[in-house]
């Protein structure tokens, strides 16, 4: 392995892993938005995306759905890029070395997809917003700067109901 190589071969994995990231949040904001779920805030930043809505405005299923989006959208691009990859070899008779390097990258982004957002959220503290004094009085607030990860936004939701 040549130095060359190696630095390609790591920028294609952190591209597929950012690309992983953004891929996941984006598919969450477009379910939301195709549900009209009104978003108070919306951020996109070099390691996560932060998205900010109020559970009480929608069912348990759709928050469901938008807790699952997510890691669908990241699959069902896996499987495009695997087609792009398969039709490549069956058209043109092989892949681009950098193509297959991108793709096992994601690969391995995809399976780690829930544990990546999980570390994510655990490091950014996305976690226990109702807890904090500036998110009490209005969760919507620009003071509020927490989000629920995606991890806590089903038991966030459900311990507030069972308090109700």
């Amino acid at each position: 392995l040549q130095a060359g190589d190696l630095w390609l071969t790591l920028v294609l994995y952190v591209s597929a892993l950012w690309a992983r990231m953004y891929i996941h949040f984006f598919a969450q904001y477009l379910y939301l938005r195709a549900f009209s779920i009104p978003l108070f805030r919306f951020e996109v930043q070099a390691h996560m995306v932060r998205f900010k809505y109020l559970f009480t405005s929608m069912t348990t299923g759709v928050e469901v759905g938008a807790v699952i989006a997510g890691p669908l959208a990241v699959v069902a691009t896996l499987l495009f890029f695997t087609a792009v990859g398969h039709s490549l070899i069956k058209f043109v008779g092989r892949t681009p070395d950098w193509f297959s390097k991108f793709v096992a990258a994601y690969c391995i982004g995809s399976v780690l997809d829930p544990f990546l957002v999980l570390a994510v959220d655990l490091i950014a503290g996305n976690f226990g917003c109702s807890r904090l004094a500036s998110c009490q009085d209005d969760y919507t607030s620009a003071a509020c700067h927490c989000v629920e990860g995606d991890a806590f936004k089903l038991w966030s939701r459900l311990e507030s109901e069972d308090a109700s």
